[in-house]
Parts: structure tokens; C-alpha cells; sequence
């Protein structure tokens, strides 16, 4: 991928499907990636299913976070008051083995 103007980006490390998560709930998805957590990166991406809703966007427009990254496992944690991250899709890259 790429072209004028264009920067290839990788692939990550680990992508998960798009995961359903309830109101004030959490998800915790394995990712068995190994080596030390502390060189990850980890990006979530949301998805709201309401008619006219956000659609596909950054969490940072929700209140959606993950927690307890391990080499193995993520979770992730929906606010009870989040209207706006229905599915989420995790995406994690190692930048350091």
C-alpha cells in the first residue's frame, strides 16, 4: 500500500474481530503475543450500531479503555454512560522484542 502522499503503515502484531461490549462491561480477549507487555502499542477502535450513530471511530470519543495488558491477554472496559462503542476492534503492534 501506498502512492503520493501516502505512508504504508504495518500490520500489526495482533488484530482481533470486532467484539461486542456491553454497558458498564469488559472484554477480555487473548492475544498470546508474548515477550514484555511494557513494548506494546495498542490501539482501540469502536463502532457504533445506532442508526445515524458515529459509526467507526476512535475510542478516544468514547469512554471505552483497556486494562490489564499482559503478554498474553487485554481487557477492555466499556463506561455504564458510553453511548457510542457498541463493537470494538483491538489492534496491538510489539515495537521491541
Amino acid at each position: 500500500m501506498g502512492g503520493h502522499g501516502l505512508v504504508a503503515f504495518p500490520r500489526p502484531a495482533y488484530e482481533s474481530n470486532w467484539t461486542a461490549m456491553s454497558l458498564g462491561g469488559n472484554a477480555t480477549l487473548t492475544h498470546n503475543l508474548g515477550h514484555n507487555s511494557g513494548n506494546y502499542v495498542v490501539d482501540i477502535i469502536c463502532k457504533n450500531t445506532e442508526v445515524g450513530g458515529r459509526d467507526i471511530h476512535a475510542s478516544s470519543y468514547s469512554s471505552t479503555e483497556w486494562r490489564n495488558l499482559t503478554n498474553s491477554q487485554i481487557t477492555i472496559h466499556r463506561a455504564a454512560g458510553d453511548l457510542t462503542c457498541d463493537l470494538i476492534k483491538i489492534r496491538i503492534w510489539m515495537y521491541q522484542y
